[in-house]
C-alpha cells in the first residue's frame, strides 16, 4: 500500500512590534486573533482500481453538493500518481468553523437518505479503505 504524506504549513499573523499602535489598529489585531478557526475535513481513500471510476463519479456529486452548502470555504480533491492495483485519493474540505461543518454533516446525511445512497455500504462493497479525521490550523508562535 502506498503512504501519502501530507504536510500542510501555516503561516501566523505577525502584528507590528511598535508599541505606539493606535486603538483602531489593536482592535482590528484582537479581532484576528479570536476570529473562529478555520475546520479542514480530510478524507484519504485507498481505492481498488476496478473501483476507481464509480468511486470518481460519486466523488463530484459530494463535492458539488457540499459547495453549496453554509459555511463552505474551499475543496480540493489529490489522486496519487502511479498506483498498480489500487489508488489514493485524498479530499480537503475547508469550513469557516466547527458549527459549519456539524451543519454539513448533517446536511449531507439528509443528502444521502434523500438519495437512497448508503456511502458505508458503497465503500464495504468496494473494498475501499477510509480515513477521515479534523484537523484546524496550527498557529505559529
Amino acid at each position: 500500500m502506498h503512504k501519502i504524506i501530507i504536510a500542510f504549513v501555516v503561516l501566523a499573523l505577525v502584528g507590528p512590534a511598535d508599541k505606539t499602535l493606535s486603538q483602531k489598529a489593536t482592535d482590528r489585531i484582537k479581532v484576528k486573533k479570536t476570529a473562529p478557526m478555520k475546520q479542514v475535513l480530510i478524507d484519504r481513500f485507498v481505492v481498488p482500481s476496478g473501483a476507481v471510476t464509480e468511486f470518481l463519479n460519486r466523488m463530484k456529486i459530494n463535492r458539488q453538493f457540499i459547495r453549496q452548502l453554509p459555511g463552505f470555504v474551499e475543496d480540493n480533491a489529490y489522486r496519487q500518481t502511479g498506483g498498480d492495483n489500487e489508488y489514493n485519493f485524498v479530499t480537503v474540505a475547508v469550513w469557516e468553523s466547527a458549527d459549519a461543518i456539524n451543519n454539513a454533516r448533517q446536511a449531507v446525511t439528509a443528502e444521502y437518505k434523500r438519495e437512497g445512497f448508503d456511502m458505508p455500504g458503497m465503500i464495504a462493497r468496494l473494498h475501499i479503505k477510509m480515513e477521515r479525521a479534523l484537523y484546524e490550523k496550527v498557529a505559529d508562535e
